[in-house]
């Protein structure tokens, strides 16, 4: 690998492999009318890879599950930009969603039906305290957001 790539690149790439670990993704991904992924990762990352793979593990497992629900397939889509933003690294994972969100204040509630679901946002909040970091999370009708900043 280039330097820029590292291990910690491998790690990323490991971690969306691990998201896609199951034949629906690939019927979620033919139904995908845009699929957007840029990622630039520094070499040297204050977070460590096993963190880094369970964020985008669980944001992009999210925004698949979210793509699967939505009945109309043109409408689907994922976004994922992650690069360094005034000196931090920054995640962004945005994608199409069917239906309502459920929220309770600011905490978004897991819509999935199983008890052993819904554990995934509360991890990616507890590595972004654990790292000094921030998220941020925002929807409107059709969308849905993360935003995850890293010092």
């Amino acid at each position: 690998f280039p330097q820029c790539l590292s291990f910690s690149l491998w790690f990323l790439w490991f971690g969306i492999v691990w998201c896609w670990r199951s034949i629906s993704f690939f019927r979620l991904l033919a139904s995908l009318p845009y699929m957007s992924i840029k990622a630039v990762v520094p070499a040297n990352l204050s977070i460590s890879d096993v963190d880094l793979c369970v964020i985008i593990g669980n944001l992009l497992d999210n925004a698949m599950e979210a793509c699967e629900k939505q009945e109309e397939t043109s409408g689907r889509f994922i976004r994922v930009f992650i690069g360094v933003l005034k000196k931090q690294l920054y995640i962004s994972v945005m994608n199409s969603v069917g239906g309502e969100l459920k929220k309770e204040g600011k905490i978004y509630i897991s819509t999935k039906n199983s008890g052993s679901h819904g554990f995934g946002l509360m991890r990616v909040d507890k590595i972004a305290e654990k790292n000094s970091g921030y998220v941020n999370r925002q929807n409107e009708p059709g969308v849905f957001a993360t935003e995850i900043f890293h010092r």
